[in-house]
């Protein structure tokens, strides 16, 4: 019996390896499910999310939940019919439970965050200090709220898709993060500042976003700027994405990575005088702004229509940038700057002698789909999101995820003078 057993599994093995019998499938983690009524195992996210392991599922029945959820392992938090988290409401920001999910500093969890309508949240989803890998999908994230994403100081890769973010300061902010990140099929609606990026070094690309700002720019809602991108040093593209309704589509200031605007369609950019107070300047009613940037840098074929100003403005470029295959409608002046549009419009200037400009790595456009179409909420005044202005990271002697809350909850109260030009 032993001898027969023993052929019977070489013959199994040998099969396998000629590709003729599947291997066994590995064992998949647990799934525990959620339902706010008590018909399943618990009743509570975080009580599922606390009992759950490496690799397990928990799977979200329809219903409203609370947030304030720790995510310490590798789990997938899914609610593949929908389901609502819901916080404490306008105000929050000075506790861990003012955030929907979270991972705690220094933790290597690497979640997964789908299906769910997000509002009444400081944030929706932080990761602090963190070195694994995120995924946020298929998720809604209402205001009024500082921002649906954000990554302070994380080192692992991110991945947001199929996102929508509506009246918030912002849809996705990354400070001091390390990690690639890939933004795809989502889509910002009356923002203040969409995508923030700020000493990033990883690579980062936005794909079929879209950024939509309330009409009129006096608004206390108004779209600022759609993507600003300072002191970064790693490489980005934004392709086959639209911005409409705002005071700046795209800012890089002192930037050194490589970066180009593929396909991306521009329309209805004009100043505003609620910000004539923010730093660092941005010149409104522009739609590319290059300011001290000293990487490689390019526009391709893209729109640009009702821009007040400059389309594509280079005036503080310290390398040249490429702008080709570009199409112009009642816009102020083409290029301004160091930047060649290629039209004979505008009146490019030599970047700076030091600058060297490399060749730029191809981006594939892919079809423009807009996620977030349908019957927009009503916009209503939503607070800034923090910055790194007068605030550093804290450590892990500094305690919990609370004591940023509380700190980013005092450079918001800050920010919100300057930006309407008041003071004590």
């Amino acid at each position: 019996m032993r001898a027969t057993a023993r052929a019977v599994g070489l013959l199994v093995a040998a099969l396998v390896c000629c590709g003729l019998v599947a291997a066994p499938a590995a064992a998949s983690g647990d799934v525990l499910v959620v339902d706010d009524d008590g018909d399943a195992d618990y009743a509570t996210i975080a009580a599922a999310v606390g009992n759950a392991s490496d690799g397990d599922t928990v799977r979200v029945r329809p219903g409203t939940y609370d947030g304030g959820v720790r995510l310490d392992d590798n789990v997938t938090v899914v609610a593949p019919d929908g389901a609502t988290v819901t916080g404490p409401g306008p105000g929050a920001g000075e506790s861990a439970s003012d955030v929907a999910f979270r991972v705690e500093s220094g933790s290597h969890a690497a979640p997964v965050v789908s299906g769910f309508t997000v509002s009444g949240f400081f944030y929706g989803v932080v990761g602090w200090n963190t070195t694994g890998d995120w995924v946020v999908r298929n998720t809604t994230f209402e205001g009024p709220l500082s921002g649906g994403v954000m990554a302070m100081s994380s080192r692992g890769d991110w991945r947001v898709e199929n996102v929508t973010v509506r009246n918030a300061s912002s849809a996705v902010t990354a400070i001091n993060a390390d990690g690639d990140w890939v933004v795809e099929d989502s889509v910002a609606r009356d923002v203040e500042t969409a995508f923030e990026l700020e000493s990033t070094t990883g690579a980062w690309t936005l794909r079929n976003v879209t950024v939509a700002g309330a009409a009129g720019v006096e608004r206390d809602d108004a779209l600022l700027v759609a993507v600003t991108v300072q002191n970064a040093s790693g490489d980005w593209t934004i392709v086959d994405s639209t911005v409409r309704n705002g005071v700046t589509g795209v800012s890089a200031y002192e930037t050194s990575g490589n970066w180009s605007v593929v396909d991306t369609r521009f329309h209805n950019l004009s100043e505003s005088e609620r910000y004539d107070f923010l730093m660092p300047p941005r010149p409104e009613g522009t739609a590319v702004f290059a300011g001290e940037s000293t990487g490689a840098w390019s526009v391709r074929g893209s729109t640009f229509v009702q821009v007040t100003n400059a389309a594509i403005d280079a005036s503080g470029a310290a390398s040249g940038g490429a702008a080709t295959g570009n199409a112009f409608e009642s816009v102020g002046a083409h290029c301004v700057g160091a930047v060649d549009c290629g039209d004979g419009h505008g009146s490019p200037t030599p970047p700076s002698p030091t600058a060297t400009v490399t060749p730029e790595r191809p981006s594939t456009p892919t079809p423009h789909t807009d996620p977030g179409t349908g019957t927009e909420p009503s916009p209503s005044p939503s607070p800034p999101s923090p910055s790194t202005t007068g605030a550093s990271t804290p450590t892990d002697g500094d305690g919990s995820l609370a004591a940023w809350l509380a700190l980013a909850a005092l450079v918001v109260g800050s920010l919100a003078r300057v930006r309407t030009g008041g003071g004590d």
